[in-house]
């Protein structure tokens, strides 16, 4: 990784992090799960004119709730709840700018244990 112009920091990763996850059982069939990460700071690139620039702090909340019935297994969620716009910077200058990361999510999952 190329280090930024603040030796205490690499381009495209935070300087602190905070992480959380949250599982509630509802009931013994019904389970709810949130979960969210705070990223402080990240040095990036920024083209055309290749300049290092700070990307704001960014949060990103999920949630996902589950019923569990024998083997079966039916979920629902959200990945980036509030919707927030999410940049994944990259770790040199390679002539990339930040890319946008995906936008809010809503997915199914149904599974089956064997």
């Amino acid at each position: 990784l190329y280090q930024s112009g603040d030796s205490r920091r690499f381009l495209g990763t935070p300087t602190h992090k905070l992480a959380f996850s949250g599982p509630v059982h509802l009931t013994d069939r019904l389970h709810w799960n949130a979960n969210g990460v705070l990223l402080s700071e990240r040095a990036a690139f920024r083209y055309p004119e290749v300049a290092e620039v700070d990307l704001a702090p960014e949060f990103q909340l999920n949630t996902y709730l589950e019923y569990r019935w024998r083997q079966l297994r039916l979920g629902a969620g959200i990945a980036n709840l509030l919707d927030e716009h999410l940049l994944i910077p990259q770790p040199y200058a390679g002539g990339a700018a930040p890319l946008p990361a995906k936008r809010r999510q809503f997915f199914l999952k149904l599974g089956y244990e064997f």
